[in-house]
């Protein structure tokens, strides 16, 4: 009889009949328990589950891709897109709006504007009815937070253009609009804003790949990030670090695709 083998990794002879085993040369031991392993291999490689996910499309600044599977996901590649030439800004806007009777603190007619310094050129009307306030609008950012000018104008029905310009100063996206000040009771207020860029105010821009809990900066100006044959970054099951979140800023569309694999068996018996 050939004695026992000692290294566990080769030792396959549990799985061969002993008399045959013990009849077989050294060499077709050696090559009997090699063919064991090779298939312990594929039966491993039978229980593989690969995996490949993506967020959902299009994106403006954050794409989110949650592990699909009831277990860790072992990634193996990565891929991020994003667009680095944002359309730029129309360098005018305008906007024309009408309340009747309102409330203290009513938007009238706004616009929408990024971060930037805006010229704002605004007037006023009393539109149905006299009113029972007079200078009662005013021009704002910041969601009528933070006031540029009061208006000037009478309680009689007409038109009171030409109010005060002003340069607003906007440091995140906004809007410039004309509110009233008290409450109205009888006029009805139109108000007119035009806003023109005149200069911009920017950011650096950048982009972040998080994955399980792990965050990577990416070249920006790049619009790319491919990592291929990645080992020891895990995404969990559940929780804060089972998801691959790319971040893009300023905002623009981007895309996030990861793969990976896990145990079949894992997932099988859960």
């Amino acid at each position: 009889m050939v004695p026992p083998l000692q290294n566990d990794l080769v030792n396959g002879r549990s799985r061969l009949h002993n008399d045959r085993y013990a009849e077989m040369s050294p060499g077709q031991q050696l090559t009997e328990i090699l063919r064991y392993h090779e298939e312990s291999i594929h039966d491993i490689q039978r229980n593989q589950i690969d995996v490949n996910a993506f967020g959902d499309e299009p994106v403006l600044g954050t794409v989110t891709v949650n592990n699909p599977i009831r277990q860790p996901l072992m990634l193996t590649d990565i891929l991020a897109t994003w667009a680095t030439n944002n359309p730029a800004q129309s360098n005018s806007q305008s906007a024309t709006g009408t309340q009747v009777t309102p409330a203290a603190g009513t938007l009238i007619a706004g616009v929408s504007v990024s971060a930037g310094i805006y010229l704002v050129e605004w007037g006023v009307e009393i539109l149905t009815a006299a009113a029972t306030v007079p200078d009662n609008m005013r021009i704002a950012i910041n969601g009528g937070a933070s006031n540029l000018a009061l208006s000037i104008n009478g309680t009689a029905i007409g038109s009171y253009p030409n109010q005060m310009n002003a340069n607003a100063v906007v440091q995140a996206t906004s809007e410039i609009g004309i509110y009233s000040v008290a409450a109205e009771a009888t006029g009805t207020y139109k108000g007119t804003v035009t806003i023109t860029l005149l200069s911009t105010i920017t950011t650096p821009p950048s982009a972040n790949i998080t994955l399980g809990g792990r965050t990577f900066q990416c070249n920006y100006e790049s619009g790319l990030f491919v990592a291929s044959s990645l080992h020891g970054i895990q995404l969990d099951n559940t929780g804060a670090n089972s998801k691959a979140v790319l971040t893009v800023s300023p905002a623009a569309a981007c895309h996030l695709e990861i793969c990976g694999y896990a145990d079949y068996r894992k997932n099988d018996r859960e």
